[in-house]
């Protein structure tokens, strides 16, 4: 074996032990002791091969933490500025059980320092800017017409050319069983000269015939012609009541 291949091995173990206990993992500074936060440290702990890593739990009361959290104990809430700058830590997970008054607002976001782009600095254009030199952009009058458009009551919306229902679906039933008694006829036939809503009215009106077993319909090929007929044994049973 060459001494290039002794030294690929060892880089390679060297390497697996490194990764193994977690030298390039993401550090986690849990702050609180929620319940959440207690099952995300016992998760990571119990799982040493993923790749986050807990840098310490930030609580007030160190005597009320019960094992495993209570070994990685980096210090109290007074103290998170200090204790992010030692630990470093890629991510923190907020787990407070109360956070009213107590979420360390200053702490956090200077520990985002040069990551949040609201604290980029203005534009050079800007910064030299002063109001004495500033020129307005657009004329005063044009906000204040805009504005006053607002005011303005808007012409009335003409709906003359929507068409609304006109027929019920009590019409529409009594027309189709009338066609029914003469006998069978197309669906065209029954809406003759109707508009769209007319049209969709009686199919609605059809439909319901049909459910109920009055009538019945063929159509012999697709987008053929559509027959209706009364339905023989409804007939027969209508006729039967009648002379009973």
């Amino acid at each position: 074996m060459t001494g290039l291949a002794v030294f690929t091995l060892l880089a390679i173990a060297m390497l697996a032990l490194l990764v193994r206990r977690g030298a390039f993992a993401s550090r986690v500074l849990v702050v609180g002791t929620s319940p959440i936060g207690r099952r995300i440290v016992v998760e990571m702990l119990r799982r040493p091969r993923i790749r986050e890593r807990v840098a310490g739990v930030v609580v007030d009361d160190a005597k009320a933490v019960a094992p495993p959290l209570s070994e990685l104990i980096a210090g109290p809430l007074s103290r998170l500025g200090p204790i992010i700058r030692d630990t470093r830590p890629d991510r923190i997970v907020i787990a407070l059980t109360d956070r009213r008054g107590r979420l360390p607002m200053r702490e956090l976001l200077a520990a985002q320092e040069g990551h949040r782009f609201r604290s980029a600095p203005l534009p050079p254009s800007l910064r030299r800017a002063s109001m004495s030199e500033a020129s307005a952009a657009y004329d005063p009058a044009t906000l204040a017409e805009a504005i006053g458009g607002l005011l303005e009551m808007p012409e009335r919306v003409d709906v003359r050319h929507m068409v609304g229902s006109r027929v019920t679906v009590a019409e529409r039933l009594t027309h189709l069983r009338a066609l029914l008694r003469r006998g069978s006829f197309s669906f065209d036939e029954a809406v003759l000269r109707a508009d769209r809503v007319t049209i969709a009215v009686t199919l609605y009106a059809l439909l319901e015939l049909h459910k109920q077993g009055e009538l019945t319909w063929t159509q012999d090929e697709p987008f053929g012609e559509i027959t209706i007929a009364a339905n023989g044994a409804h007939a027969a049973r209508a006729e039967e009541r009648l002379t009973a």
